[in-house]
């Protein structure tokens, strides 16, 4: 039960909708697993906030550095409003990850004074485009 992987060796991947998934060099990635929830307190709940579960939604980021040879909206089909799926890696092996449909809300390109150019896609949950899978066990 001690199993923990270090996050530089921890991918993130991209499939636009009909294309191939492809594994990308990346600085980080966020995912937030969430759900709406309605407030139902009321007398019979004795003062104690009550809630019921709504549809679930997800949504987060990856950034990479830019390669120049490959720029992301060219051979990676990473632009503003595209769909398509989105890996979130958890393991070294890079064997196990969530698949989460998505849609790029948002794509950001920065540098800074000693740091290279790079760019960062922020993505939400889009149930037209799949469906979310979480990663399995048992897998090396």
């Amino acid at each position: 039960m001690q199993n923990f992987q270090r996050g530089d060796l921890v991918n993130a991947g991209w499939a636009p909708t009909g294309g191939v998934l492809l594994i990308l060099n990346i600085r980080s990635h966020t995912l937030k697993l969430t759900s709406l929830l309605y407030d139902v307190t009321n007398t019979g709940s004795g003062g104690v906030r009550a809630r019921l579960t709504g549809p679930s939604d997800y949504e987060g980021t990856i950034a990479a550095s830019y390669d120049l040879d490959a720029p992301p909206y060219l051979f990676l089909g990473i632009y503003h409003g595209t769909q398509g799926i989105a890996t979130f890696g958890v393991n070294a092996a890079q064997t196990r990850f969530f698949q989460v449909p998505v849609s790029i809300e948002s794509v950001e390109y920065s540098t800074a004074i000693e740091n290279e150019l790079r760019y960062q896609f922020a993505v939400k949950g889009n149930s037209r485009a799949g469906f979310l899978v979480y990663p399995p066990l048992g897998v090396p």
